[in-house]
C-alpha cells in the first residue's frame, strides 16, 4: 500500500515493501518515457516540443516536479509534510481535470451525464494558481539532492515532459475528431497519470529506526 501503509500495518508493512522490483520498474519505466518522449508524435500537426513556456499545463508539471523535491526533503528531514501531501494531490487532480476538459461529441452525450458539480468545460478556466505555481518552482529551483533522490526527481521530469506529449497529442486527436487516435491517447495519459501516483506513493524508503 506504498509508503504510508495505508492499512494500518505499521512498520512491518514498510518494511515489507520490494524496493528492488521498484527500482526495477522504474528503471523499465525510464527507458519507456525516454523513448516515447524522443519519438516524433503520433499525430499530425503536433509540436515537435512539448514544452510550451508561460503554457498552464506546463506551469503545473514544473509544479508537480518542484513538490516531489519537497516531498523528498520533507522524507529526509523527517517532517510529517502534511501541507506538500495536499499540495500534490491538488496538481495531481487538476492535471487529470484538464484531460478530461476536451470534446465529448465523439462519445455521447449519454456517456457524460456524470459530472463534477465545479467542472467547467472550458479547458481556459484555471483553478491552481499561477502565482502559487511559480513560487514553488522558484522555491526549490536550486535544490540539490542526493544521487537516489536526483533519480526519483528526473523520473517525475520525464514524466511531466510524457504528460506534456500526451496531452498536446490528445487535444488534436478531439480536434480532428479521430475516435480511435483519442481513444489511444487517453490510455496514454491515464497510464501517466497513474505512474505519477504511484511514484509519489513509494519515492524513497525511510530509516525506519528513527520514524
Amino acid at each position: 500500500m506504498g509508503r504510508s501503509a495505508t492499512l494500518c500495518g505499521g512498520k512491518d508493512a514498510v518494511s515489507s515493501i520490494s524496493w528492488d522490483a521498484i527500482n526495477s520498474h522504474r528503471s523499465e519505466l525510464r527507458r519507456q518515457l525516454e523513448k516515447y518522449t524522443s519519438e516524433p508524435a503520433c499525430v499530425k500537426g503536433a509540436p515537435t516540443d512539448a514544452r510550451n513556456p508561460g503554457d498552464y499545463l506546463e506551469a503545473l508539471t514544473m509544479g508537480l516536479v518542484s513538490i516531489i523535491k519537497e516531498e523528498l526533503n520533507n522524507i529526509a528531514d523527517h517532517k510529517p509534510g502534511i501541507g506538500s501531501k495536499i499540495c500534490f494531490g491538488v496538481i495531481y487532480a487538476e492535471l487529470w481535470r484538464q484531460a478530461t476538459l476536451i470534446k465529448t461529441h465523439l462519445i455521447g452525450e449519454t456517456d457524460m451525464n456524470i459530472r463534477l458539480p465545479h467542472a467547467d468545460p472550458d479547458p481556459g478556466v484555471e483553478l491552481v494558481s499561477r502565482e502559487c505555481l511559480k513560487s514553488l518552482h522558484e522555491k526549490w529551483r536550486d535544490w540539490q539532492g542526493n544521487p537516489a533522490q536526483k533519480g526519483v526527481v528526473e523520473l517525475a521530469s520525464l514524466l511531466a515532459d510524457a504528460y506534456l506529449k500526451a496531452m498536446g497529442e490528445l487535444r488534436l486527436s478531439a480536434e480532428n475528431e479521430s475516435a480511435a487516435m483519442l481513444k489511444h491517447h487517453i490510455e496514454i495519459v491515464g497510464d501517466i497519470y497513474q505512474e505519477i501516483l504511484a511514484l509519489h506513493a513509494t519515492l524513497l524508503p525511510t530509516d525506519l529506526k528513527q520514524d
